[in-house]
């Protein structure tokens, strides 16, 4: 799919993933119950999350989940109830400064250390 990138799609329909600087963060819309593939150069450990309990409990559905396969060998699945007690609206914001992120994740996705 070519990319769209007027607003408000911006790329997302065919997958580019931009930083959001408000949230410190990206996101990408998808399907729950579908398999994704992801490639990339990361820098840094990414912390990967899908959807929230809150949304599963305003659409009346149950929990909602999604397969993702990673490149560099990284397969997780993602659960709408997985934790999230170390995001904020703005990304971190230094929540996760003093949480080991590594036992509270259900997908961690190991990228090159920052020099």
């Amino acid at each position: 799919v070519d990319p769209n990138l007027a607003y408000p799609s911006y790329g997302l329909n065919a997958g580019l993933m931009q930083y959001e600087a408000m949230h410190k963060g990206y996101g990408l819309p998808v399907v729950a119950g579908r398999n994704y593939t992801v490639t990339g150069t990361w820098r840094g450990d990414v912390a990967v999350e899908f959807s929230d309990h809150i949304v599963t409990e305003v659409l009346g559905t149950s929990l909602e989940r999604l397969n993702l396969a990673v490149i560099n060998g990284t397969d997780c699945e993602l659960k709408s109830d997985d934790a999230r007690d170390y995001l904020s609206p703005l990304g971190t914001s230094g929540q996760a400064e003093t949480v080991q992120l590594e036992e509270k994740l259900n997908c961690m996705i190991k990228g090159e250390r920052l020099s």
